[in-house]
C-alpha cells in the first residue's frame, strides 16, 4: 500500500461549517462566539459570579503543576481572581493521538491570549482521563514506516495488570 496525502477543504455537517464561519444561526447553539472578545469577557464574569477565592484554592489544590512557571501561574490564578482554560484527553500509547498534544498546546496559547485580553491571570489546565479502562483503545498507535506503509504498533492485547484497572495504574516498565 502506498499512502498518499490528499488535501481537501474541511467538510462536515452544515452546523459545523456555519459555526466555523461564525454564522449567527449556528452560534445560537453555543455559549458564545469564539471569535468575539466580548464572549470571553462575559464568560469570565460568569465564572467570577460562581467561583470565589476559596473555590479557586480548592481547584488549584487538585492540580499538579509540572514546572515552576506552571506553579506560579496557578498561584496567580488563585491570588488574582484568575480563570482557567481547560481541555483534556484519555491516555494512549505515546501520549495518545497527535491532537492530544495539539489540544494541550492550544490551551496554553489561548490562555496566553486571554490573559492579555482579560488583563487577569488565565491558567491552562490539561487533564488526563486516567480512570479510563479502555486498554484495547489505548494500547496501540499507527505509524508510517520507511516503505510508506501504515503499521500498527501495539502493547500486548491484555493489560499487564490482571482485571481491568484504570489506565493510570498500568506501568509500561
Amino acid at each position: 500500500m502506498n499512502l498518499e496525502l490528499v488535501r481537501r477543504p474541511l467538510g462536515g455537517p452544515t452546523l459545523v461549517r456555519e459555526y466555523e464561519s461564525g454564522e449567527d444561526g449556528a452560534l445560537r447553539f453555543f455559549a458564545g462566539n469564539p471569535r468575539s472578545p466580548d464572549a470571553f469577557r462575559r464568560k469570565a464574569a460568569e465564572v467570577d459570579g460562581r467561583f470565589d477565592r476559596t473555590a479557586r484554592e480548592s481547584a488549584a489544590a487538585l492540580v499538579s503543576s509540572p514546572t515552576d512557571a506552571a506553579e506560579e501561574r496557578m498561584g496567580r490564578f488563585v491570588s488574582d481572581d484568575g480563570v482557567l482554560v481547560t481541555t483534556g484527553q484519555q491516555p494512549g500509547l505515546f501520549g495518545g493521538p497527535l491532537y492530544s498534544i495539539y489540544k494541550g498546546l492550544t490551551a496554553v496559547r489561548l490562555a496566553d491570549a486571554l490573559e492579555t485580553l482579560l488583563d487577569r491571570p488565565v491558567a491552562p489546565l490539561f487533564w488526563i482521563a486516567s480512570d479510563d479502562h479502555d486498554w484495547e483503545e489505548a494500547n496501540h498507535t499507527w505509524v508510517v514506516d520507511l516503505e510508506n506503509e501504515l503499521r500498527r504498533i501495539a502493547l500486548p492485547d491484555e493489560p499487564p495488570v490482571p482485571g481491568e484497572p484504570p489506565l493510570h495504574r498500568i506501568s509500561l516498565e
